[in-house]
């Protein structure tokens, strides 16, 4: 049981986000997705330290991105960034891999 629930607390909230902020967490997930496709992280050498919320929707948006790229795109180069404006932060995830067409979605 106790187990379960560190795994639950730890699905919500990645011990590696809230303990090394966004910026390093982005970077560590940057390093798994590079052992099967080359990752170019370009992201500020200061964590902006957005609210945790925030930081957790974009730490979450760029997972489920790097998801979608292995499962699907099949891409052979990718590149994932952050960049902080001020008040604004833009977070992109982009690569050469294949897409789809959303005129036609699967059902």
């Amino acid at each position: 049981g106790i187990t379960l629930k560190r795994r639950i607390i730890d699905d919500l909230r990645p011990p590696l986000l809230q303990g090394l902020g966004l910026v390093e967490a982005l970077r560590a997930l940057a390093d798994t997705l590079r052992v099967e496709v080359p990752v170019d992280a370009v992201l500020p050498d200061i964590d902006p330290n957005p609210p945790e919320e925030q930081s957790l929707a974009l730490f979450r948006i760029a997972q489920e991105s790097f998801t979608n790229i292995r499962k699907y795109a099949h891409a052979s180069h990718v590149e994932l960034g952050l960049a902080v404006d001020g008040d604004e932060i833009r977070l992109w995830v982009e690569g050469d891999g294949q897409g789809f067409n959303p005129d036609s979605p699967q059902l």
